[in-house]
């Protein structure tokens, strides 16, 4: 019998673009900018923002998602680069990755949109019931290793690839839920809560948290609830939703940059004592509950269900991996391409010295080391959930949650 799997709550269209060093060179020498002005800025509402913004990622080495104020200094950039329209969105990514491994799913959605459809992976469905809604495109912004950019004052390289994404987009912000939903949910079956981090207003959110309250306490039986995490556009949100949605979710996900953005300080993924701090802030977040955290050289699980997942996050890995190598040309096939790869030694030294460090189960499972002259990095953290779903799934993983009638 195939499980029922529900995708939510965004999905929004892409711009990805093709970040020439060239452009990017003669942009930072059009703006002025200087080495000592790349701090992230308090709201991106320019052009000269927007490159600051993203010369700050580069210059740390993180992905990170932002807000943009000014839609035309979104439209300004995209308009100086080559760029390619894909579909995005955490329950997009990790629908196609599953339909790819044979597992069906339905995807949650703001709205329905021809373009964003046409692009979607066949196993992974809009329903029809599903209202109409226009598509602003997400600004992507994949920078890779070794890319050098002269500066005032300096310059910035990067230490390695990773991914920017810079968002102006009125649908997302809305994030409706549309009323079949809890019709959608069967038991036993997996429901993906994401993308409502897009949320800008408050009264927006606690509508949708109350829907969504509703929606769980009625859960049908053994419901499988992922809570996957992301950067807000308004940070103060993000404890709001924490306080709702994570005491009836099976396991909460986030990569590393989320993991180190919720401790409120930096968490070096290599120092086994480090990561061992950061779980441990996110555990006493999450009483009784289980986190998931996805990076360059791990993925684990700590909490409750983590002895449960070992062959999930393998699977995660090997359809991150496999996305790394081959972006969207990447099949069912090419997980076993990934897995010929070694396993990372920092991967394999924080498997064996994070459990002593810390008193919750935890299971580590190391990341490959891959080599490639062109990564994709856009989706990885998606991709990833996608493949962690579909080992969950074949696993037999049943992830009880403390309790879907639980208040806070």
């Amino acid at each position: 019998m195939t499980t029922s799997i529900v995708l939510g709550l965004g999905g929004c269209l892409d711009s990805e673009l093709v970040l020439d060093e060239n452009r990017l060179q003669a942009m930072a020498d059009d703006h002025a900018v200087s080495l000592s002005e790349v701090r992230q800025p308090a709201e991106i509402a320019t052009e000269r923002d927007l490159l600051i913004s993203v010369l700050a990622f580069m210059h740390e080495g993180i992905g990170g998602e932002r807000y943009v104020s000014g839609i035309e200094a979104l439209l300004a950039v995209q308009d100086r680069f080559e760029h390619v329209m894909t579909v995005g969105g955490t329950n997009v990514r990790a629908g196609r990755t599953l339909a790819l491994l044979g597992h069906p799913n339905v995807l949650h959605v703001p709205g329905r949109d021809e373009t964003f459809e046409s692009q979607l992976a066949e196993g992974s469905a809009v329903l029809p019931g599903t209202p109409r809604a226009n598509y602003v495109p997400h600004l992507i912004v994949q920078y890779p290793q070794h890319m050098r950019v002269r500066l005032m004052g300096g310059s910035i390289h990067t230490s390695h690839a990773n991914r920017v994404i810079l968002v102006n987009d009125p649908v997302s912000e809305l994030t409706p839920l549309h009323d079949g939903l809890a019709d959608w949910l069967r038991p036993g079956g997996v429901f993906v809560i994401s993308g409502l981090n897009s949320i800008r207003n408050e009264q927006i959110l606690e509508d949708r948290l109350r829907a969504l309250r509703g929606i769980l306490e009625q859960a049908p039986v053994g419901l499988r609830v992922m809570y996957e995490d992301a950067d807000y556009h308004v940070p103060a949100f993000r404890r709001r939703v924490w306080a709702e949605i994570t005491p009836r979710a099976s396991v909460v996900g986030m990569n590393e940059d989320e993991l180190a953005s919720f401790t409120g300080r930096p968490v070096d993924v290599t120092d086994p004592s480090q990561i061992a701090s950061a779980l441990e802030t996110i555990l006493a977040n999450l009483p009784g509950g289980t986190v998931m955290v996805h990076s360059k050289y791990w993925a684990l699980a700590a909490g409750t269900h983590a002895r449960e997942l070992g062959g999930a996050l393998e699977c995660g890995i090997l359809a991150a991996g496999a996305r790394y190598l081959e972006g969207d040309a990447a099949r069912a096939e090419s997980l076993d391409t990934a897995g010929e790869h070694p396993t990372s030694r920092v991967g394999e030294a924080v498997a064996e010295k994070l459990p002593a460090r810390i008193a919750a189960p935890v299971t580590v499972q190391p990341a490959r080391e891959l080599r490639t002259g062109a990564p994709t990095t856009i989706g990885l953290g998606d991709t990833f959930l996608g493949g962690f779903i579909a080992g969950v799934v074949e696993t037999g993983a049943m992830l009880e949650t403390r309790s879907t009638l639980e208040t806070t």
